[in-house]
């Protein structure tokens, strides 16, 4: 099976140039596709573990990817890079679920959350959640307590078992929860437990 890539969307630029380079450091293989068509044979032909789009891709083409992409697989991890706040942006980020990366970031910022570095080499046997931190994105939470935590808990969980490749011990292990009150959790926020571990 032919190992799996980054896919980096984007017009020729510097910013495209180091993410790409830091790609290769971290991932090795890495897909550089200029436009639309050229980023969906990419996806056809490789498997692709997560997508980066930068700013300045054209926006009509780039909705209908995003779409066709979210359909045939959602859990994709899709990052988007971008220099303005525009009502276009919020718009993708609540219907493709892009975790936006701003444009100034730090490139160490960026690798380790491109990159996460997995629970057991941070510090192994920690119940404390292993000093990490974890970016989920630029959510639009409900103004409601109660629902905006659900729907918190939900991604922190989804996240987390993504991480774990769906392996629920080693999930709860790093972030310092009980298997048990875990596995209540993906069951009352109907976590696809099946699809995650079908992830590539």
């Amino acid at each position: 099976m032919p190992e799996t890539a980054i896919l980096i969307l984007g017009p020729s630029s510097a910013q495209r140039d180091c993410l790409e380079l830091s790609a290769r450091r971290h991932a090795g293989n890495v897909i550089v596709c200029e436009d639309c068509a050229e980023a969906r044979d990419g996806l056809r032909t490789n498997r692709v573990r997560s997508i980066l789009v930068i700013s300045g891709t054209d926006d009509e083409k780039l909705d209908d990817f995003l779409s066709q992409v979210r359909r045939a697989r959602p859990h994709l991890p899709l990052f988007f890079v971008e220099t303005d706040g525009s009502d276009i942006l919020t718009g993708r980020l609540l219907r493709y679920g892009l975790v936006m990366l701003p444009s100034n970031l730090p490139a160490p910022q960026v690798e380790q959350i491109l990159f996460p570095v997995p629970a057991e080499a941070v510090a192994p046997g920690s119940r404390e959640g292993n000093g990490q931190t974890l970016v989920i994105g630029r959510t639009q939470y409900p103004f409601h307590f109660t629902r905006a935590r659900a729907l918190f808990e939900a991604q922190l969980i989804t996240t987390v078992l993504r991480r774990e490749r769906g392996n629920v011990s080693k999930a709860a292990r790093s972030i310092g929860m009980a298997r048990r009150n875990l596995q209540l959790k993906i069951a009352t926020h109907n976590i696809d437990l099946a699809r995650i571990r079908q992830e590539p």
